[in-house]
């Protein structure tokens, strides 16, 4: 069921309510239709940022699993999706963004966690290749 914010108390309420459960204020369900829908592609919006973040904050655990000469294979193997799928993501959702009302108050707060998911997966993304390199020299083992 597709739901939106109140015009009058900003809480959510179904898309066909005729009154709001909160304020008590009658409601028009025809005007709530195209409300409901940016609602609904926020929300999918938003879900897939919280992706990018926890793919971003996962390749922690790859950055320092090069540090070790354990299943190098699976491990630059799982770094490359990493590398190639967190930015395609991010921009598959900045792009997704741009669609979304530019006045949903939610957007910044959006784009700041786009932002710092990136930011993650770029200091993640040097400390693996550091990490290659060193293992390389280290352990003399084939990149």
């Amino acid at each position: 069921m597709s739901v939106y914010r109140c015009p009058y108390c900003s809480e959510y309420v179904f898309a066909n309510a005729q009154v709001c459960r909160f304020c008590e204020r009658p409601l028009n369900p025809l005007a709530a239709i195209p409300q409901a829908e940016m609602e609904t592609q926020f929300n999918s919006m938003y879900n897939e940022v919280m992706v990018l973040e926890l793919a971003s904050k996962s390749m922690v655990i790859l950055a320092a699993a090069c540090f070790f000469p354990v299943g190098i294979d699976f491990l630059i193997e799982a770094t490359i999706a990493m590398i190639v799928g967190v930015p395609l993501g991010a921009w598959r959702v900045w792009s997704g963004i741009k669609k979304i009302k530019a006045d949903h108050k939610e957007v910044p707060e959006l784009r700041s966690r786009i932002r710092k998911a990136l930011l993650i997966w770029g200091i993640m993304t040097a400390i693996f290749i550091i990490g290659m390199i060193i293992n390389f020299l280290w352990f003399g083992m084939r990149i």
